[in-house]
């Protein structure tokens, strides 16, 4: 999964200066042409055109397992991005996908899909560029997520920075993110930075 993911990577960056030759996909431009809409559409469509070149078997819009009330309602199922499995199906990995420096709810609604369901959770999160706040108000609504949810489970964290041409990957078990206040410290996040030319 590890290469599906970093090759996905490398080819949001290629789809970035409009050099990706084996996928067809665009980035759309709003209304007034002046901007791309970058949502996390495309980055799911690279994701998939990568889980199908390597044969591993997938779903979209998997129903989860479990039902949740995240509006503080009535139970129902909820949906999986995308969730792959081994070949004999017994092994589930769900992954969902979010763009820009979206709302904590948005989040945290992701979170607890990928942290309470019965198998490995991505997290795989695509903005466009970054200053000097956008990682810190980002990893603070992963760890405002993660410590509002009781479960403990392991989770895949995947952020791409389009412009900055980086990816942050890092599996880790949420406890540790309760348990330690530096665990997203800035000088943490930055040992956990891959940048495009390091990219196997």
């Amino acid at each position: 999964m590890k290469k599906i993911i970093f090759d996905t990577v490398k080819n949001l960056f290629l789809l970035e200066e409009g050099r990706l030759e084996d996928n067809t996909i665009i980035y759309p431009t709003y209304r007034t042409k002046a901007e791309r809409r970058i949502s996390e559409q495309e980055a799911k469509q690279v994701f998939i055109h990568e889980v199908i070149r390597n044969g591993v078997k997938y779903s979209v819009e998997t129903p989860t397992r479990l039902p949740y009330s995240f509006s503080g309602e009535t139970l129902l199922s909820g949906n999986i991005d995308v969730s792959t499995y081994s070949p004999d199906l017994r092994e589930q990995t769900n992954i969902e996908f979010k763009a820009t420096n979206c709302a904590y709810g948005s989040i945290e609604k992701d979170f607890q899909k990928l942290i309470l369901e019965d198998a490995r959770g991505i997290f795989f999160h695509v903005i466009e560029g970054s200053n000097s706040g956008t990682l810190p108000s980002i990893f603070g609504k992963y760890r405002r997520a993660i410590t509002s949810i009781s479960h403990n489970s392991e989770l895949t964290l995947v952020l791409v920075s389009l412009r900055d041409r980086f990816l942050y990957y890092d599996t880790f078990n949420t406890l540790d993110v309760k348990g330690d206040s530096d665990f997203f410290h800035m000088e943490s996040i930055g040992k956990r930075i891959i940048y495009e030319a390091d990219l196997i």
